[in-house]
């Protein structure tokens, strides 16, 4: 297009213009070739892509005021990153299933999401504005960072899936892993930014520490699990390792799954009995709860179902799911005068809002003798779905 013609010809003829000064010195002949090789670049990006213009535009910009050197670098990187998009030949697209745990079996196959044809190139959708400003927002860290930017796209290696660093920087003598995000920040983005972090966690690069970049707050969830400690350690990994339904064996392999991370990561010994539970309520009231801040929704569904479990193995039962939310499964607890369904995740999250004061080891004892299948106080037990998760929505 001409217009591109024209805008980066003016570029490259602003770049000469460094060399027309009498004091022209090597280093502002390299700098004038590299700000030539940006707008060229540019131009072949513009070409070929509708954000190619604008980033092409920002690198040179970058360029001419701070590391024209790295701002080539990153338009590269930024080209290959967007390919060029052609006319759909399918009319859906493959979601990997979860991963598997404990070496589980029957896992639930992949899902089948219908997506919408693509463009045919020549218009710009709000996914091209999303990337051109988390493309801008890594040229802007980069340039920041200046000689301690150590790469771009960084890829790490995890048993639970593969990923990509955006932008890898060194701060006083380390690397740190910089997570790229355009605001407004929301709950699919904070989602997103766990699940990257529990990968990064998980992998062969686990020791950076990670630095959100973004132009808009970023939620103190966000800030508060891209910290180290051993109780995140411990919800990121429970992120990663969560079974549901439609899996039929959601209940026993997350109550082992909580049982071995709480081991590992808390040192707290979750057996399936009332000392268990015990352990169970001191784990979030104490090792969860005192941080100040929510407790992501995989640990609360682990927790409810080692609570689920434990019920079972006390006083015998079923789960009962009646759909895929936590407020249609319950626990249906047996007794010679009736069966009572325990709601185990509202349990749950009434002993993450409300401390110890909705302990489930006291509810586990108030139903009856342990393996008598009594049940002594229905009234402690909940209606299916009488209870709503709240966390697990992001309300």
């Amino acid at each position: 297009m001409w217009t591109d013609r024209i805008l980066f010809g003016a570029l490259a003829l602003l770049a000469l213009s460094r060399l027309a000064h009498p004091s022209a010195t090597a280093r502002t002949i390299g700098v004038a070739v590299v700000l030539m090789a940006i707008a060229a670049e540019g131009y072949r990006y513009a070409r070929r892509h509708p954000i190619g213009r604008a980033l092409g535009s920002v690198a040179f910009l970058i360029g001419w005021v701070s590391s024209p050197l790295l701002a080539l670098i990153a338009l590269v990187v930024a080209e290959r990153l967007t390919k060029p998009r052609t006319t759909a030949t399918h009319d859906a697209a493959v979601v990997p299933a979860p991963p598997r745990i404990h070496g589980a079996q029957d896992s639930p196959g992949p899902a089948v999401v219908p997506v919408a044809a693509a463009s045919d190139g020549n218009e710009v959708t709000s996914s091209d504005l999303t990337g051109f400003a988390r493309h801008f927002l890594t040229l802007k860290a980069a340039a920041a960072a200046g000689e301690y930017t150590k790469g771009f796209d960084s890829p790490f290696v995890s048993p639970y899936g593969d990923g990509v660093i955006p932008l890898l920087v060194e701060e006083q003598g380390r690397e740190v892993a910089v997570y790229v995000e355009a605001g407004p920040w929301d709950s699919a983005k904070v989602e997103d930014f766990l699940k990257w972090l529990a990968l990064l966690r998980s992998s062969d690069r686990n020791e950076l520490d990670v630095r959100v970049e973004s132009d808009a707050p970023v939620p103190a969830t966000a800030r508060f699990y891209a910290g180290r400690s051993p109780a995140i350690e411990f919800e990121l990994m429970a992120l990663l390792q969560l079974r549901w339904v439609p899996y039929e064996r959601f209940g026993p392999d997350n109550a082992q799954t909580l049982a071995r991370l709480a081991q590992e990561y808390l040192g707290r010994e979750l057996t399936p009995d009332l000392e268990g539970l015990q352990a169970l309520d001191a784990l979030i009231v104490e090792d969860l709860g005192s941080a100040g801040h929510p407790v992501l929704p995989a640990t609360h569904l682990l927790a409810g179902s080692f609570f689920g479990e434990v019920l079972i193995a006390l006083y015998g039962g079923e789960w009962v799911v009646q759909g895929d939310h936590a407020s249609d499964i319950s626990v249906r607890v047996t007794s010679p005068r009736g069966d009572a369904d325990a709601n185990v995740f509202g349990k749950i999250a009434k002993l993450v809002r409300n401390g110890i004061e909705d302990s489930t080891a006291a509810m586990a004892e108030s139903i009856g003798e342990p393996g008598s299948g009594g049940v002594r106080s229905p009234s402690m037990l909940s209606s299916r779905g009488s209870v709503i998760i709240a966390a697990l929505h992001g309300e």
